[in-house]
């Protein structure tokens, strides 16, 4: 025990002995060491965690953490969400586990990457209905690239095929969609996914393929295509709004402004129009071809005399010279009619009808609301048909032009209202403005108080300073005699006043003053007497 009590107090003694750096680097390496230990102990306990599936979708992490949970298996998720890791002890019993629940969902899909394998012996049957099946799946993973949805599901009915045309049907297709939180689809892309599916599926018209999403929401319909698309719709949007601005900008600057609204519908024409036409100029004829032929026969001698043999070949003297000669020409003339030939190709976007309605309102003649006379009625609407392009021909109604009261009651309170606010901020800015001067202000004089107190305190001092030496020294003297008898330790102690030299100097000579008074009187007159 008295040993034990020794190696502590030799210890103490030499801890004591030691720098403070010392101790302090002493009593670091102190507690990191427990502090290793712990942690290696922490990390040796860890079980070893080995990849459980990767380039999992968002929906199957989800689902597969919780049948983890479910089963209390401890699990990290890595590659942002992508990877699971389980220990090393458990991954092939929770593999088989989620395998017999069919999890994960999409990795479980095959699609084309089916067919990199030959199978021997697979009927046509079978082989079609795999093809079917990844191209299901090829469809699928592609849809589910668009930004907004989260999942997807696409069914193809493929008809049977046969040799008789009137019994043949067409392919069918539905495609279900599950749409990310917050998002939705618009028609045009609605309509590039229809168009996706009827491209990559024989027989499969746009028309025959149905767009749902997970709520059982119809986002398109069998014959949709018969609607206008949104790049139609925007045409139109643009073409009306194009028209009203114009009618409005010039009615605001005969009439006023916000006196009058122009509402303009416009029918368009989204179909080409290829038109071939050919006329024919009578009047106006060329010679195509012409063939003249010339015939010329100058004739002989005529026998005569009785027919037979010898008539034949003997002359007759009697017989005379026949003329039988003849000459004439014949001619052939082709004429082509003038032919004009004409196609016309009408792109799609052309205005088949055009209808404006423009409402104004009262005019104010000297402080007072007047309605419109119907000369002035009439005016505007030759205007407004001038400047829209109104053709009569075409269809087009007449410009509807009515003259009514404008209610101005909502823009007289918004008015007021607008006005009060101003007011109200006006005011709150004053009064803030009013706080922030009152603030400076009083930190300006706090500020100028406080330095003219620090002058006078350093002018008391300079006026204190000569009287401060004599003062010390009358306290001194008048001091009972037992001060005097304070040892050297106490008057050590004693804090001393820090003197200025011209202050040591006045008091030097106040002290001698004090002590050989004569002898400065003695000076004085000297010191006078050599200046006179």
């Amino acid at each position: 025990m008295l040993e034990s009590r020794g190696i502590l107090d030799q210890a103490k003694a030499k801890w004591q002995e030691l720098p403070p750096r010392r101790k302090l680097i002493v009593g670091l390496v102190a507690a990191a060491i427990p502090a290793v230990i712990i942690s290696l102990a922490i990390w040796a306990s860890k079980p070893d965690y080995t990849v459980l599936f990767s380039g999992l979708s968002p929906e199957d992490t989800q689902v597969i953490e919780d049948e983890l949970n479910t089963a209390k298996v401890p699990y990290k998720v890595s590659e942002g969400g992508k990877s699971l890791m389980v220990p090393s002890s458990e991954v092939y019993k929770v593999r088989m586990r989620l395998a017999n629940k069919g999890l994960p969902e999409s990795s479980s899909a095959v699609g084309f990457e089916g067919f990199d394998k030959t199978d021997f012996g697979t009927t046509d049957f079978v082989q079609k209905l795999k093809y079917q099946r990844a191209l299901q799946v090829e469809l699928t993973r592609t849809i589910s690239q668009i930004r907004e949805v989260a999942a997807a599901r696409v069914h193809i009915v493929l008809p049977k095929e046969t040799v008789f045309t009137e019994h043949e049907q067409p392919a069918k297709a539905s495609v279900v969609l599950k749409l990310r939180p917050g998002t939705r689809l618009d028609e045009s892309q609605v309509n590039g996914i229809t168009h996706l599916v009827a491209s990559s599926v024989e027989n499969l018209n746009k028309e025959n393929i149905t767009v749902i999403d997970t709520h059982g929401n119809l986002l398109s319909t069998p014959g949709q295509n018969s609607l206008l698309s949104d790049t139609q719709l925007k045409y139109k949007k643009n073409i009306e709004s194009e028209l009203e601005q114009k009618v409005r900008g010039m009615l605001d600057k005969v009439l006023g402004p916000n006196k009058s609204t122009v509402q303009v519908a416009a029918d368009i024409n989204y179909n080409t129009t290829e038109t071939s036409s050919e006329i024919f100029d009578p009047d106006k004829t060329v010679v195509k071809s012409e063939q003249t032929t010339d015939y010329n026969s100058n004739g002989g001698t005529t026998p005569s005399g009785v027919p037979g043999v010898s008539t034949a070949i003997t002359p007759n003297p009697q017989a005379g010279n026949g003329l039988g000669g003849y000459k004439g020409s014949d001619s052939n003339v082709n004429y082509e009619v003038s032919k004009t030939v004409e196609k016309t190709t009408q792109p799609p976007g052309s205005i088949k009808k055009l209808s404006v309605a423009v409402v104004v309102d009262n005019k104010i003649v000297d402080g007072t609301s007047t309605i419109w006379t119907q000369k002035e009625l009439d005016d505007i609407k030759n205007l407004v048909k001038n400047a829209v392009g109104i053709d009569l021909s075409r269809g087009d109604p007449e410009i509807e032009v009515k003259n009514i009261p404008f209610d101005t009651s909502l823009q007289q309170e918004l008015d007021g209202a607008e006005k009060t606010i101003k007011s109200e901020k006006l005011r709150n800015m004053i009064i803030k403005a009013v706080i922030a001067l009152a603030i400076v202000g009083l930190l300006i004089f706090l500020i100028r108080a406080i330095f003219k107190s620090r002058h006078e305190s350093r002018i008391s001092e300079l006026d204190m300073g000569t009287a401060q030496p004599l003062m010390l020294n009358q306290s001194l003297a008048h001091e009972p005699s037992e001060t005097s008898e304070l040892s050297n330790a106490q008057e050590a102690s004693v804090p001393q006043l820090e003197i200025s030299s011209t202050q040591r100097k006045k008091q030097e000579i106040i002290e001698i003053l004090e002590k050989e008074p004569e002898l400065v009187v003695q000076m004085i007159r000297d010191w006078i007497s050599t200046r006179t």
